[in-house]
């Protein structure tokens, strides 16, 4: 056989070979000390340890996932409950938990030790929901008023960031280069996703979507998160390089899947939805269409 034509099949061969291999496997995760149908799965790192929330004696309860061994995650404050939302590469959790009063605030959950991250604006509350290597922490406040805003936390100094699109913004997640994936409603309450890199917004609403939530983002900038279609239905999806790519996890009741976080690998978790409850899932690296490029770490955005 001509050697250009061998080695032409031996190609074409490789190439299926990586098609194939490249089907997304999704892992279903249930906090084992949570009840049947209460677990998501909001955060992972680059070690694989994910983060999440479950339901249990009443309210809920944030726990780490670290090669299937779970550890139960309980501020000492949180009478009402705690819920884990983000995972930096150093193992530092992030998330908020409902006092006695049944007012929410932020944690920081590092070396063992809870500890209290309240914006001062945050009258309503405060939600601590993504962390990078830094240490510099996104989430959401209300205000007097009862509208939420999106925060940046570093050094013990809180800045507000409103998308000026929307009448409410919620940042969702935060990389090493201080770029933020969030969401923010607009004058019609529907909800789009941003993208803000440098001091600018930039709205990322996926086409198939009626509504866009961009809810995490990974050092090379690529970001999962969740549409609702014209249905109502939602939808995960991952958007890199400028294309969105639906990752449903097909354990789940259709049109109930929701992507949280994803790391440097093309690892990302969510949720789904099925006849015995809530679960959560963790769905394999070869869903990155594209090798990641790390982009520059920045001090702020």
């Amino acid at each position: 056989m001509n050697q250009r034509i061998l080695g032409s099949l031996l190609l074409l061969i490789f190439l299926l070979v990586s098609v194939l291999t490249a089907q997304q496997i999704f892992t279903t995760i249930n906090d084992p000390n949570g009840s049947i149908g209460t677990s998501d799965a909001t955060g992972i790192n680059n070690t694989g340890q994910i983060v999440g929330t479950s339901f249990a004696l009443g309210k809920n309860q944030g726990f780490l996932d670290t090669n299937g061994s779970f550890t139960p995650l309980k501020d000492p404050n949180g009478a009402g409950g705690t819920t884990a939302k983000g995972i930096n590469g150093t193992g530092q959790v992030t998330g908020f938990y409902q006092d006695s009063a049944s007012l929410y605030h932020g944690f920081l959950f590092k070396n063992g030790v809870f500890t209290t991250i309240d914006d001062p604006n945050g009258t309503m509350g405060t939600y601590a929901f993504g962390i990078n290597n830094a240490g510099q922490i996104v989430g959401q406040y209300g205000d007097s008023n009862g509208n939420s805003h999106s925060f940046f936390y570093a050094s013990g100094v809180f800045k507000t960031i409103d998308d000026p699109n929307g009448v409410e913004t919620l940042a969702n997640g935060i990389n090493n280069a201080g770029q933020i994936a969030g969401a923010y409603y607009d004058s019609n309450g529907n909800g789009h996703g941003f993208l803000y890199t440098n001091g600018v917004f930039k709205t990322i609403d996926d086409p198939n979507g009626a509504e866009t939530f961009a809810n995490g983002i990974n050092n090379a900038g690529q970001i999962v998160g969740t549409y609702t279609d014209s249905s109502g239905s939602n939808h995960s999806f991952l958007y890199a390089n400028g294309v969105f790519k639906t990752i449903d996890d097909p354990n789940g009741d259709p049109g109930t899947s929701a992507a949280f976080g994803i790391n440097d690998i093309g690892q990302f978790v969510g949720s789904f939805l099925d006849t015995t409850g809530k679960h959560g899932y963790v769905a394999g690296a070869a869903s990155v269409p594209n090798p990641p490029t790390l982009l520059s770490p920045q001090v702020a955005p």
